[in-house]
């Protein structure tokens, strides 16, 4: 009869060791997730690296991008037909695919720009700051007064176009 409880308290023990590590790996999915989206914008950005369409990403994204209700069933109409404009395509883009891939997701760029120097082209340079907030039931870090509700972890990543 002791030996019965011991192994259920064993079983027990594993079954709640394998929960907790499904939670864990959904969580460094959601990191990856939003390292990628990080990176896609970043390289969108330095593809349109002249001075309107580095200022259409920040008037777009410089405030936290509402929660989304889902992901966009269709491509904006600005993505569409002859008159594409790219810097609307990309936002709209990079906004629906945080919707797809994180729970609650939002992002925002910080960054200011400049032209660059020997360049006469309109080609800018400067810092900017790609942040990702999205609801995560492993709040490993504290998250910062923009991205503040308790299962919210906030990814953020700087570069220099």
């Amino acid at each position: 009869m002791i030996a019965v409880l011991v192994l259920s308290i064993g079983l027990l023990g594993m079954a709640a060791l394998q929960g907790m590590s499904l939670q864990n790996a959904r969580s460094a999915n959601y990191r990856s997730q939003a390292t990628n989206l990080a990176y896609q914008l970043i390289d969108s950005m330095r593809g349109n690296r002249t001075s309107a369409n580095l200022s259409g990403y920040l008037s777009g994204l410089d405030s936290w991008t509402p929660v989304c209700a889902g992901p966009a069933a269709t491509p904006p109409s600005d993505c569409v037909g002859a008159s594409v404009n790219p810097v609307v395509c990309d936002v709209a883009r990079w906004q629906d695919r945080i919707c797809r891939d994180l729970p609650n997701g939002r992002g925002r760029i910080v960054g200011a720009f400049a032209t660059a120097p020997g360049t006469t082209s309109g080609t800018v340079t400067g810092d900017i700051v790609v942040q990702l907030c999205w609801a995560d039931d492993l709040r490993n870090y504290d998250a910062s007064a923009d991205c503040s509700d308790d299962g919210e972890t906030l990814f953020s990543t700087s570069t220099t176009l």
